[in-house]
């Protein structure tokens, strides 16, 4: 069997792409089995507003602050609601240098 030469590069092509697969995906598992990330407690929060309460905004927190659900943004079809304060972000960290609320 012959081997022309657009063969032989394709060949030498697939098996150079394969090499480089496999090796970019073993470097990838070892890197990611090697992560030490650990969980902190969040230091910039939302909290309730005056307007977050249910007959407003009804701003829904979760337990860690780092998250908040809207449940009660309703209207009529092109109203305006203003809510001026439905929830607040408040920065917990006592050091400065570590994050910067602006």
């Amino acid at each position: 069997m012959r081997f022309n030469r657009k063969r032989y590069v394709l060949v030498v092509l697939l098996l150079v792409l394969s090499v480089s697969a496999v090796g970019g995906a073993v470097i990838n598992g070892n890197l990611y089995m090697q992560a030490n990330v650990a969980a902190e407690t969040p230091i910039i929060m939302f909290v309730a507003g005056d307007d977050s309460g249910a007959s407003a905004a009804d701003a829904q927190i979760g337990t860690n602050g780092t998250y908040v659900r809207l449940a009660g943004l309703g209207g009529w079809p092109n109203a305006t609601r203003i809510y001026e304060q439905a929830v607040n972000i408040t920065n917990t960290e006592t050091r400065v240098d570590r994050s910067l609320l602006s």
